[in-house]
């Protein structure tokens, strides 16, 4: 019955170039969507098609639709009733059970667009990864950040929190977090980068000669607002910052250290190219424009977000595609919260001075 329905909205809304497969099943979704695969003609382009995707949403009666490309004919049409109504509070902390004391590998951030939790991934089989959140400011991109460092309060995972706003957002974690508010300077910026970096070297070393990589715990990066690390500094001091930042995402991987990065100005030109190639997963809020959308995306779209209308709202990128997920509330307890878990507080130094006591003796 879908495949006739969108068969027939392509036709009155003039889409002649395009047909439903009919090799590949209706899926349906949540609040009463589907989704299905659409197939261009040879010649036709996937930006032809997304120049009828209003008609189409007009045609079909459904509150949204999402086109994504799969390969260059192949593309799949995803059609919704809506988001969820209820703007759900984030559950995890509510009860510790949830998240166990075992650094999780991916955490809830939000409700998508066919009402299931979507989770952000924070480790792999591989170990650590990296990640970029994006957005204007007051769209929500702090608020996804609270989150994540939330879900990670109750588990034993390391956290270091490079905020070059003087602290104002880590504060509220700084019983459990290691929280480093001066890092706008480049010298103190450096510093903290290179101690990262030097214990990223010390576990690639003791993994080359055999050492059981389960002795490492978990360290995960956050970088509040990547735009502006080490912005105070000789033009030498800004680059070694740049430079350490890279060494990080590109050798933290096998060393179980992940980075998280956020920042409201998401250019192609202020902010480290190679470095935000090797994110994996993307988390971005409403943009100034095409331009940015596709710098911290990776696609266009985020730029159609409304910084009012949409707060709230990002687009995911990772392993499972594009999708539109209305991030968490975040709630009001989160010192309380921190101030129960200060116990499993451990700081950079700490870290290094345990793992080579460890390795000394193993």
């Amino acid at each position: 019955m879908k495949r006739f329905v969108v068969t027939r909205a392509l036709h009155v809304s003039g889409i002649d170039f395009a047909y439903v497969s009919p090799f590949h099943r209706v899926r349906k979704t949540q609040n009463g969507g589907f989704s299905l695969i659409l197939k261009i003609q040879p010649g036709a382009s996937g930006v032809k098609l997304q120049e009828f995707k209003e008609n189409l949403l007009s045609a079909l009666n459904y509150d949204e639709i999402e086109i994504r490309r799969l390969s260059p004919r192949k593309f799949e049409l995803r059609a919704r009733k809506g988001l969820p109504s209820k703007f759900p509070v984030f559950e995890v902390i509510k009860n510790s059970d949830v998240v166990p004391k075992k650094t999780p590998y991916e955490v809830p951030i939000g409700i998508d667009a066919d009402g299931a939790i979507a989770k952000f991934s924070l480790f792999d089989d591989a170990g650590g990864t990296v990640s970029l959140i994006a957005g204007n400011p007051g769209t929500g991109k702090s608020s996804a950040l609270r989150i994540l460092v939330a879900s990670l309060l109750p588990t034993s995972t390391a956290i270091v929190w490079l905020d070059p706003k003087g602290g104002a957002d880590a504060s509220i974690f700084a019983s459990r977090v290691e929280a480093i508010p001066d890092c706008i300077n480049a010298d103190v910026a450096i510093v903290k980068l290179r101690e990262i970096n030097e214990l990223i070297l010390r576990r690639s070393r003791a993994l080359a000669t055999g050492v059981d990589g389960s002795l490492f715990r978990e360290l995960v990066v956050f970088v509040d607002e990547w735009a502006t690390l080490g912005v105070h500094g000789t033009k030498k001091g800004r680059e070694a910052v740049d430079e350490q930042l890279r060494s990080i995402a590109a050798t933290g991987r096998a060393a179980k250290v992940t980075l998280v990065l956020a920042t409201q100005r998401p250019t192609s030109t202020n902010i480290d190219v190679s470095t935000r190639g090797l994110a994996t997963t993307r988390l971005v809020f409403a943009v100034m424009d095409r331009h940015a959308s596709i710098a911290s995306l990776g696609y266009s779209g985020a730029e159609l977000l409304h910084p009012k209308e949409d707060r709230g709202i990002a687009i995911l990128n990772d392993s499972t595609g594009l999708r539109k997920v209305r991030v968490y509330k975040v709630p009001e307890n989160l010192r309380e919260v921190a101030q129960e878990n200060s116990g499993l507080r451990t700081t950079l130094e700490e870290l290094s001075l345990w793992e080579m006591a460890t390795l000394k003796t193993s």
